[in-house]
């Protein structure tokens, strides 16, 4: 995917951004943003025009309407009257060429009925740029952008001036790890491995941290991610005591909290500890690995500390 975006910029003389895992800049007079979607095989290509009557920016949107049945290569084409957004099929050494013909038919189209690149927020013709907002391309105007500039310094200094409450947080986090205690017992019950719910249970104790103390800064970040460690050993016991009631209460008259207070005499059995030993790893490396990304971009979200940069 990478090769097919950097092919596609030189031959197009867009700019190729390594990072963002996209293509922007003019062609044949039109602003552009190609990016690979991510975790699909498909590439999409946006962009924005207005400046036809209405009649025009109807055969416009028929034109789209109906793209995804005249070319194989689309998976699906819209336009909204401003905003036009193409999904094309990854079809390895030919994606370039087919990015490249979908281009130029669509360009010539929106060409014929007098369409031209606009502000994708307020149809500006003029002093427009491509900008990263959030890691993601965005085609707007200057102005559009000082605007954005200034709402997110604005929510940054009012979120700055909000109090942490580390109780009400803790409360929530709970309440957050309860989603995925559930979810991990429900998961070991089918008989499938549980790890995964890790990442699951660091993410709802964010989650609920944000939600009831206000603001998720750094030390509700370490309560959030304590209090997951802890429920997930909890979720393990649980599922062992639901095991344990399941084998024995046709023999025995036990209840689950009498299974619950067994465990320690089962855990000494060495297939039992090692079983329960393997889950855990495997639930703590999973939470690990598939949290990182997921556990920065939470924090960056609550905290709005977006990108906000010019690109071209």
């Amino acid at each position: 995917m990478r090769a097919s975006l950097k092919t596609l910029a030189q031959d197009t003389g867009m700019t190729y951004d390594q990072k963002r895992m996209s293509v922007f800049g003019y062609y044949q007079g039109y602003q552009m943003i190609i990016r690979n979607v991510q975790n699909r095989r498909v590439f999409e290509i946006r962009f924005h025009v207005n400046g036809g009557t209405p009649e025009q920016a109807k055969a416009v949107q028929d034109y789209f309407a109906g793209l995804s049945q005249s070319n194989p290569a689309v998976k699906s084409a819209v336009f909204d009257g401003v905003g036009a957004s193409i999904q094309v099929k990854s079809n390895g050494k030919n994606s370039v060429e087919a990015l490249k013909e979908i281009l130029n038919s669509v360009l010539s189209v929106c060409r014929s009925y007098s369409m031209v690149s606009c502000c994708k927020y307020c149809g500006a013709q003029t002093n427009l740029g491509v900008y990263s907002l959030g890691g993601e391309c965005t085609s707007m105007c200057g102005g559009c952008f000082e605007k954005a500039q200034s709402d997110l310094s604005a929510a940054r200094q009012s979120l700055k001036e909000q109090k942490s409450n580390i109780a009400g947080g803790t409360v929530g986090a709970l309440l957050g790890s309860l989603i995925g205690v559930a979810l991990w017992v429900i998961v070991y019950q089918l008989g499938y491995i549980a790890g995964i719910v890790g990442f699951v249970m660091a993410v709802c104790c964010m989650k609920g941290y944000e939600k009831f103390g206000g603001k998720l800064n750094a030390a509700g970040m370490v309560i959030s991610l304590l209090i997951a460690v802890a429920m997930l050993y909890f979720a393990e016991n649980v599922s062992l005591a639901l095991e344990i009631y399941n084998e024995f209460k046709m023999d025995y008259d036990i209840t689950f909290f009498d299974a619950f207070r067994s465990i320690p005499e089962f855990m000494k059995d060495d297939s039992v500890s090692r079983s329960v030993l393997s889950d855990l790893a495997m639930g703590y490396l999973l939470m690990l690995v598939a949290s990182v990304s997921s556990i920065r971009a939470t924090y960056q979200n609550a905290n709005l500390k977006h990108e906000m940069k010019k690109l071209s």
